[in-house]
């Protein structure tokens, strides 16, 4: 499973021109960010053909975060 952070995208984008993540909102959630910006699609997409590779033919049953390290 690919357990997905803030992506600069889709709902994201969405909840911010409908007010919902304001620039405090923000502020206070990139301070939990080490990396220290929104993921991009192409994280994702990146963490899910790793794991549909033979690659990660031996990975079962596990949470890949992709979250920019919130929460960490």
């Amino acid at each position: 499973t690919v357990l997905v952070g803030v992506i600069d995208a889709g709902q994201f984008k969405i909840g911010q021109e409908a007010g919902y993540f304001d620039e405090a909102w923000e502020t206070e959630v990139k301070k939990l960010l080490p990396i220290k910006r929104w993921g991009a699609s192409d994280d994702i997409g990146n963490a899910a053909v790793f794991l549909a590779s033979n690659r990660a033919n031996y990975i079962t049953g596990q949470v890949l975060s992709v979250a920019g390290g919130f929460g960490v």
